[in-house]
């Protein structure tokens, strides 16, 4: 059997990717869940949930990338954390008005708190200010 996918090397080959998988993913000790269509609505249902809506090719999602595990580590306790990529889930940012990116929205029992729109998003200063006042 081989394993061809680098990234999560144990998925074998009759692996298909689907909606609603959802891969967690080690950020500075924390786990950051990437959501999709098939378990965006089920991740922020309860409690207190951050999601960072961005893409891979995305240049200031790049840029803050080396910060978010800083910012999710300091947040822990406030917050659940998950990823969103908008070319693979577009419905998901078109329900929610999202235009650019990177983009963060709180949410609290399924229903949008705040959020803190791209063009504000540029630093880890922004973010943290953001997260602090939610």
């Amino acid at each position: 059997m081989k394993y061809p996918c680098q990234r999560y090397p144990g998925l074998p080959n009759s692996w298909k990717p689907s909606p609603k998988n959802v891969f967690p993913e080690e950020k500075g000790g924390i786990v950051v869940k990437k959501v999709g269509k098939g378990s965006f609505h089920d991740f922020i249902a309860e409690g207190d949930k951050v999601v960072e809506f961005s893409a891979k090719w995305c240049i200031d999602c790049k840029r803050i990338a080396p910060d978010l595990p800083e910012i999710t580590e300091r947040f822990s306790g406030r917050f659940e954390f998950a990823e969103l990529d908008v070319d693979e889930s577009r419905e998901i940012a078109d329900e929610y008005n999202v235009k650019g990116i990177p983009t963060f929205i709180v949410y609290r029992d399924g229903k949008e708190v705040d959020r803190l729109p791209s063009r504000h998003a540029k630093t880890k200063e922004q973010i943290e200010s953001f997260l602090s006042q939610v």
